[in-house]
């Protein structure tokens, strides 16, 4: 009788023992899924946050571009009579004009990662895809970690290419609008008509939005123009190169 109390006691001292020890290990002991869904919650958190930052980034920077082209459009006006924005206008223009490129130039940064990261993502699929055609020529196919790695990164890569189709279609809808809308304010301008100060501001932002959509376009001609001058210099060269044996 007191052997079977002392097991008993013996292993209940070593379930205690593991409890309080942190055992994570039991089968059946639900610590495992409370564990992920505490992790899920706190990388959701993290998300949550991050988006709310990146809102009100988004949100003073798009704030700080209305007032520069305010003022913009407030010096030109001036300007026509003869007179300049006063001191407090220039130093808070100046300022905003600062604030507002380095937050460009972050962008610019960060987009480029993040399209050199997308960009390698999709080089990864076509090489995995083209792997998988050529094993399955042989009867084989990916191993499982290739097969695991594709499964990963092609719906990535059909996401952004779904929101690219949408975009693009966002974007040309805000370049006509835009366009047709900066047309009317300038015509009405050169009718001689007086704009009030909500639509100065408008022609300022959008005119803002034309020019430099307009300079993404001759900079992307120029940079196409440079690929094909290169390309075709390559192919010189290789042309060059085989029909001399070197």
């Amino acid at each position: 009788m007191g052997s079977r109390a002392s097991k008993r006691r013996k292993a209940a001292t070593t379930v205690a023992a593991g409890i309080d020890s942190g055992n994570q290990g039991g089968e059946g002991d639900g610590s495992a899924p409370t564990h992920q869904a505490e992790k899920d919650a706190r990388i959701a958190e993290r998300k949550r946050k991050k988006q709310e930052d990146n809102a009100k980034q988004l949100e003073a920077y798009k704030e700080a571009m209305a007032r520069v082209a305010e003022l913009k459009a407030e010096r030109d006006k001036k300007r026509e009579s003869g007179e300049e924005l006063d001191s407090e206008e220039e130093e808070e223009l100046a300022e905003l004009e600062a604030k507002v490129e380095k937050r460009r130039q972050q962008w610019r940064k960060s987009s480029a990662e993040l399209a050199q990261a997308r960009k390698a993502r999709k080089a990864r699929v076509a090489e995995l895809k083209a792997e998988r055609e050529r094993k399955r020529e042989r009867g084989e196919e990916l191993d499982s970690e290739e097969e695991k790695e594709l499964a990963k990164l092609e719906p990535r890569v059909e996401k952004r290419q779904q929101q690219l189709r949408e975009s693009g279609g966002r974007f040309n809808e805000k370049r006509t609008a835009d366009n047709a809308r900066v047309r009317q304010l300038t015509g009405k301008r050169e009718r001689g008509e007086e704009l009030d100060s909500e639509e100065e501001k408008e022609l300022a932002e959008r005119k803002l939005r034309v020019n430099k959509r307009q300079r993404q376009g001759r900079e992307s001609k120029e940079r196409n123009k440079k690929k094909a001058r290169d390309e075709a210099a390559g192919l010189r060269s290789w042309r060059i190169g085989r029909s001399c044996g070197c």
